[in-house]
């Protein structure tokens, strides 16, 4: 919620000093709790219980009014519990540089850009985080996409899944890690492009038709380290398509397509290694080179 001041009652030469925002419907007096502000139009932002709310503010001078003009959005995430967002671009956008973390503070489906250009955290907060749009071309308006120089963590319980055919979730062209969550796409999870890196800890990734869950276009490198990978399609569940690397230390990584039943592919000139993990599926290589350790 966005609250913005009725200023009639309120002396403009004085300035505003403060406000309050209260489930109580009693005006408050000068002794009362304010938040102080020196601004003339005070704007309130925070998470609010569905509810009523009445906001008071206070100038310099001691006149008290209530407001009666308000500005009102409904918000789901947050940087770091302070500040508030409409759609995941504009918490993007706000963000510091030097890594802020974004919440999900509710189920959603977003159709904003996905475009992440700085070091970041999302966490998922327990909620469903949907992403794309129908009949959308675009793929930043479908994927999230990690730009060069740039870097993403999913943290966190909840679910981020593909709401558009045709997408991967993830595009990375930076930095990407995926430490929790339940991520799902009728596509492809993660698609490693350029120079990109993807890693893997933890969480469950599932594919469930159209390409690999995991695919390494590029010449950068995926490495899996924990988690749960699968797909149940045709395809294979990791990919490695480029002339990039594709490293295996532990996980599970599954494909349930009963056919091809592909769990690793090398296709290209790039290089696979597994030395751990528990593997339920064929390991096919091509063009490249696959290095069971």
């Amino acid at each position: 919620m966005s609250g913005i001041t009725d200023d009639k009652d309120v002396d403009p030469q004085s300035g505003v000093k403060g406000y309050i925002i209260s489930t109580d419907p009693t005006t408050p007096t000068e002794d009362s709790s304010w938040t102080l502000s020196t601004a003339e139009i005070v704007t309130y932002e925070g998470a609010l219980e569905l509810t009523t709310y009445y906001f008071w503010v206070i100038d310099n001078v001691g006149n008290i009014s209530e407001v009666t003009e308000l500005t009102t959005k409904e918000i789901f995430y947050s940087i770091n519990h302070t500040s508030w967002y409409e759609t995941f671009a504009d918490a993007v956008a706000d963000a510091e540089e030097s890594g802020d973390t974004i919440y999900v503070l509710k189920d959603v489906l977003d159709e904003s850009n996905g475009t992440v250009d700085k070091n970041v955290k999302l966490d998922l907060n327990g909620h469903t985080l949907s992403r794309g749009k129908t009949g959308e071309t675009n793929i930043y308006e479908n994927s999230i996409v990690i730009n060069q120089n740039a870097s993403l963590e999913v943290i966190g319980t909840g679910t981020l899944q593909s709401a558009s055919i045709g997408y991967p979730t993830f595009v990375s062209e930076g930095d990407l890690k995926i430490t929790s969550g339940n991520i799902t796409s009728a596509y492809s999870i993660i698609s490693v492009r350029g120079a990109g890196n993807a890693e893997v800890v933890g969480g469950t990734l599932t594919a469930t038709s159209g390409n690999s869950a995991i695919g390494n276009f590029g010449s950068g490198t995926v490495t899996i380290n924990g988690g749960t990978i699968s797909n149940n399609s045709a395809w294979t569940t990791i990919a490695n398509q480029g002339t990039g690397s594709i490293i295996i230390n532990d996980g599970i990584i599954t494909n349930s397509e009963e056919t091809l039943h592909r769990a690793i592919v090398n296709t290209a000139t790039g290089n696979v290694t597994v030395s751990g993990g528990d593997i339920t599926g064929h390991i096919y290589s091509g063009s490249g080179t696959v290095q069971l350790n």
